[in-house]
């Protein structure tokens, strides 16, 4: 009959034995979780880890051993369940390898760190935190810092880490927002509508300076219309439009030719009198429809002012016709 006693346990992986090593010369070297997780356990059986030493060569020229630090760049990117076989099998190699009567002491302290951690109530939603926290407490206790109890919960590291965190944060998006506006780029404004133009740009030139440097590159009627907003004129002075523009005509009020009504001095002609607060009216207080008495005639469906001449009242002809009427 086969003695169960001497049956293997499928399941028990093999410790790394570099990490024993470690624990074995009483734990004066820092190692990453990382390296203690099932996965890399596995691992650890089919691959030996790199030359504590390597021989490098100085700048004087001569060879020296220098120690190969293990990578723990990546340790902080460890999920909660990796944590959890990796701090639980750490606990178990210093239980067992650390040299000295209180290696029980000192993996029960550490196996009483992991169980607070694991029973606070924002342990998931927080556990990158948790896990910076433990990585700044196993630094400690192996850099001689060995006068605190792991066991007991360093309220001050967690304030740091928190803070530390904190500012990182902010900082990542002060530093997006600053690539944002290093690669946003205004849209010329002649492509789309004024009302879709962008909100942050700014012209960095002269206005005018700009407006004759695009003058240049227009025709000399478009260079016109854009520095003066009216457009351009014959070498006789009439606007040079494809469509012609309506004669300016007499003024409403005195008939000159000269100026229009809006520019009169006047204030009576005689029929419409201009009251105190700046209305045109007849004798009879009506006001007179001035879009009568102008070269294109009123435009509109219905009219609330008197359609007649603004110097005599008369119905049959406007003022522009008054003369000859």
């Amino acid at each position: 009959m086969t003695n169960e006693l001497n049956q293997l346990d499928p399941n028990q992986l093999i410790n790394p034995p570099w990490i024993v090593k470690i624990i074995e010369n009483d734990w004066k070297e820092y190692f990453s979780l990382e390296d203690l997780t099932n996965a890399k356990c596995r691992a650890s059986a089919h691959h030996r880890r790199a030359p504590e030493k390597n021989l490098v060569m100085s700048k004087n020229g001569t060879f020296k051993l220098e120690t190969v630090l293990a990578d723990t760049s990546t340790e902080h990117l460890m999920d909660a369940s990796s944590w959890r076989e990796a701090i639980n099998r750490m606990c178990d190699i210093v239980d067992r390898h650390l040299p000295g009567r209180y290696a029980s002491d000192v993996a029960n302290r550490w196996r009483h760190h992991a169980e607070h951690l694991q029973n606070r109530s924002d342990f998931k939603e927080n556990f990158h935190l948790y896990l910076l926290y433990d990585i700044r407490l196993r630094r400690a206790y192996v850099h001689e810092f060995k006068d605190f109890l792991p066991n007991q919960f360093q309220w001050l590291v967690w304030e740091n880490v928190k803070d530390e965190q904190r500012d990182k944060r902010i900082l990542a998006v002060e530093a997006t927002m600053n690539t944002m506006n290093t690669f946003r780029q205004p849209a010329s404004v002649a492509s789309r509508p004024h009302s879709m133009a962008p909100n942050f740009y700014y012209p960095t030139t002269n206005l005018n300076q700009s407006f004759r440097s695009q003058s240049s590159a227009l025709t000399p009627s478009q260079a016109t219309r854009a520095n003066t907003g009216r457009p351009p004129t014959t070498s006789r002075g009439a606007p040079n439009n494809s469509a012609p523009s309506a004669p300016r005509g007499k003024c409403y009020i005195c008939l000159s030719a000269d100026h229009t009504g809006r520019a009169c001095t006047d204030t009576t002609n005689g029929f419409l009198t201009k009251s105190a607060d700046g209305k045109w009216l007849t004798p009879s207080n009506q006001s007179i429809c001035f879009g009568y008495n102008g070269t294109l005639r009123c435009q509109k469906t219905e009219c609330p002012h008197l359609h007649g001449c603004s110097k005599c009242g008369s119905g049959q002809h406007s003022v522009q016709s008054h003369n000859t009427a």
